[in-house]
């Protein structure tokens, strides 16, 4: 069984790469089935390393017209693609205990289920290391995910909520599409590294050149205003385009 496995690439280099790491590691007969869908990036980093990679990984550039491969979103590559495939953003740390054919049990239980979209649970433990502030209508992270863990439903071998899902390493099965999302738990449930402040993928420096240029980021509005409270940015004198970042206090 060969099911595409679609990682998500906007100037986000460093995100692809350890997701590829992440998934070759677990196991590595997924590797060809690894696309990247590069969406008119611009970062110079970002640009060197997608050249690097297209020698082992096909890499598709497309303009960017979301995150998102559906019946109505990049329209022309979801018909292209396979009845079953993976959607996923880069910057997830997947779970250590992680099945080794995880990918399969995913195929299973999205056939047993009718599943239009199955993915992992996103953690919302170490709230105390997440970035505080509004995230979403008024909540914190923590507050607003907690809502994706409310509707558990009753599998004798998953962990399972009856809860949307977007791009976090989600099964597409288009028999289905129509029908519910669910997330999958336990051991399949993942950390989205942009909550947390430390980034082990990215520096500070990274995160708030990244955010420049993603003000319209959910994370932007949780970023910024702890990143003005401890830090400072100084201007280069001679050159408008550089700049430092230090720490206050």
């Amino acid at each position: 069984m060969s099911i595409p496995i679609i990682i998500i690439c906007f100037n986000n280099y460093k995100y692809v790469q350890n997701m590829i790491e992440q998934i070759n590691r677990i196991q590595p007969k997924y590797k060809n089935d690894i696309v990247i869908m590069n969406n008119s990036s611009d970062d110079p980093s970002t640009l060197k390393y997608l050249k690097k990679i297209r020698l082992y990984y096909r890499v598709i550039d497309r303009d960017n017209n979301g995150p998102w491969i559906s019946p109505d979103r990049n329209t022309d590559l979801y018909n292209e693609l396979p009845d079953k495939f993976i959607l996923t953003d880069p910057d997830l740390e997947l779970n250590a205990k992680l099945p080794t054919y995880f990918i399969e049990q995913m195929v299973t239980l999205s056939d047993k289920h009718q599943i239009g979209k199955l993915g992992f649970a996103i953690s919302i433990e170490d709230q105390d290391k997440m970035y505080p502030g509004n995230y979403m209508l008024g909540c914190s992270i923590h507050d607003w995910e907690y809502q994706y863990w409310a509707s558990r439903i009753n599998d004798r071998n998953y962990e399972l909520y009856d809860a949307p899902i977007d791009t976090t390493f989600s099964l597409i099965n288009k028999k289905y599409w129509c029908n519910w999302s669910v997330r999958m738990a336990g051991n399949f449930t993942c950390k989205h590294l942009p909550f947390y402040i430390e980034n082990p993928i990215m520096t500070i420096e990274e995160e708030y050149k990244y955010y420049l240029k993603s003000k319209h980021s959910t994370i932007y509005k949780v970023f910024k205003p702890y990143f003005d409270e401890k830090y400072i940015v100084i201007d280069d004198d001679e050159s408008p385009d550089k700049y430092r970042i230090e720490k206050r206090g």
